[in-house]
């Protein structure tokens, strides 16, 4: 079943199973129907007891952005978004949404450019706009301008090594992946162990 709705409201919820609603773990699946009945607290309860189990669940973060705009915080929706963006830089939906939620003036790639100098957020924004549309060269300084704002930020050290991987860097793309191992971020270990492991001489 796939169940969308359009952002920002729906903040684009959605389940994709193999034809099995039993395959979506219960409190998902509670937490969307809650959503769906209007009963947003008892919607809340079942995304945020998702995340406890599964703090990477992109369909309870997609939720609990819902949720957010419902209330109209729509700060508290773009960092939802923001998370789902740290663990899946292509995510077309959160970054949609997120860009909806960016006022005008500033939602072009060069109202990105001018608050990255500043912000990490944005320039994390902007290094994932980049990645999405392969320009590498691009994306390797946003993440890196990222990285210099927020240096202890590991999930920005682990974008940062993909971009350099991309440049064929791979010197420094190995730096960045023991940077991002060294600290504590939502990407996915196995993948950084297993790209470094790849780099490094034998």
């Amino acid at each position: 079943m796939e169940e969308r709705s359009g952002a920002p409201n729906g903040a684009g919820i959605r389940f994709e199973t193999q034809n099995n609603e039993a395959a979506v773990p219960l409190p998902l699946a509670m937490a969307y129907r809650s959503f769906q009945q209007g009963d947003y607290r008892a919607a809340e309860e079942g995304y945020r007891r998702m995340l406890q189990q599964d703090a990477r669940n992109r369909d309870a973060l997609l939720g609990m952005a819902a949720l957010a705009m419902k209330r109209g915080a729509g700060a508290e929706a773009a960092h939802f978004y923001r998370q789902i963006l740290s663990l899946y830089p292509r995510d077309e939906v959160a970054q949609s949404a997120l860009y909806s939620l960016t006022p005008a003036n500033e939602s072009s790639e060069a109202g990105l450019r001018q608050l990255s100098a500043q912000q990490a957020d944005a320039a994390f924004a902007l290094a994932n706009l980049y990645a999405g549309q392969n320009r590498w060269s691009e994306a390797q300084g946003a993440y890196f301008q990222a990285l210099s704002l927020d240096a202890g930020n590991a999930d920005y050290a682990f974008n940062l090594a993909i971009s350099l991987e991309h440049l064929q860097e791979n010197k420094s793309a190995a730096r960045y992946y023991r940077q991002a191992l060294a600290g504590k971020g939502t990407f996915d270990r196995a993948i950084a162990e297993a790209r470094l492991k790849a780099l490094e001489p034998q």
